[in-house]
């Protein structure tokens, strides 16, 4: 059954980072899911999948973490934008009620949605539409 390639979660929080694999391994939504708990490290898989053209497919960012925070995760990839720009889709997944932090997360074309904790397994599902994985077949 097709699923989506790879997923990086990056989020600091264990429990949210189990929550969302699992509802994703529930749904059948992805093959490959990797977890990095710090910002930094996952910015340079990124750089290194860049090189090697081996890029996640989707990214779900928390934004509250410690040393490099969402943002300036967010903000360290903006160098790259072209080189990522229809390679991958970020969505913000965050326990954040803040409206500021959506209407913020609309400046970054890299980003494609918002949206809270945790990962709902209608998402998870809308994720497969997304990026052409079909139950069906």
């Amino acid at each position: 059954m097709p699923m989506i390639p790879q997923v990086f979660i990056i989020d600091d929080d264990e429990m949210s980072c189990y929550l969302t694999r699992f509802m994703l391994k529930l749904q059948q939504a992805a093959s490959d899911i990797v977890t990095y708990f710090d910002a930094e490290e996952a910015l340079k898989a990124i750089e290194t999948g860049l090189e090697q053209g081996n890029l996640p497919n989707l990214i779900l960012l928390d934004l509250n973490m410690p040393h490099l925070d969402g943002w300036e995760f967010l903000d360290a990839l903006a160098p790259l934008e072209e080189k990522l720009t229809n390679k991958l889709k970020i969505f913000i997944l965050t326990s954040s009620v803040d409206p500021y932090d959506e209407e913020r997360s609309r400046a970054y074309s890299l980003v494609s949605g918002f949206l809270p904790k945790p990962l709902s397994a209608e998402t998870a599902n809308l994720f497969k539409q997304q990026f052409g994985v079909n139950n069906n077949e």
